[in-house]
């Protein structure tokens, strides 16, 4: 799912996910077909702030149990070289919240130097850059329950708080642009 220029994957992954996690790319149609219901349902409130947004990418499953996160990080808009906006933003539906721990967070800051242009994150905007990890942040942690829906625009800095007791279950997608009609992101 994550990538950094000049790591491979499973570099990447120990950067994004230290701790590791389950993640299922391939989903079951009926459950595919379930969960592109619920998107199409709520597309058109989707679109009030992501007027551009026209499909997902497809739906695929993580699961974080005890002591496993995600370190925060930027997603962008893609993959270096994709259409600019292709991947507006990421969609998360949660059907499992760990007994302790485990919330989504975004984080703020006022250090310009995270923008390479206005509405443009820079890259490096992950834990593998020692600027970004010194760098000083505001957390803002979500409170959700299972079946509610989050999203966030690709270059908003995020992750996930340690899951301390359970599991924290959900599906992702992400929102693409009409630029990426008939594009593998």
């Amino acid at each position: 799912m994550h990538e950094i220029p000049g790591h491979t994957g499973r570099e990447a992954a120990a950067i994004y996910e230290p701790r590791g996690r389950i993640e299922c790319a391939e989903i079951p149609p009926a459950v595919e077909e379930i969960l592109d219901d619920i998107f199409g349902r709520n597309l058109s409130s989707i679109q009030y702030v992501y007027p551009d947004a026209v499909r997902n990418n497809g739906w695929f499953y993580v699961e974080y149990g005890v002591g496993q996160f995600v370190n925060p990080h930027v997603d962008y808009h893609g993959r270096i070289g994709d259409p600019w906006p292709g991947v507006l933003a990421t969609v998360s539906l949660s059907i499992h919240n760990a007994d302790v721990g485990g919330q989504f967070f975004v984080e703020s800051s006022g250090d310009s130097s995270v923008w390479e242009e206005p509405h443009r994150a820079r890259r490096g905007l992950d834990w593998s850059t020692p600027s970004f990890r010194d760098q000083r942040r505001v957390r803002w942690t979500a409170q959700h329950e299972p079946g509610d829906m989050l999203i966030w625009g690709s270059q908003v800095v995020h992750g996930t708080v340690p899951v301390q007791a359970g599991r924290s279950c959900k599906f992702l997608t992400q929102l693409l642009t009409a630029e990426t009609e008939g594009t593998d992101v």
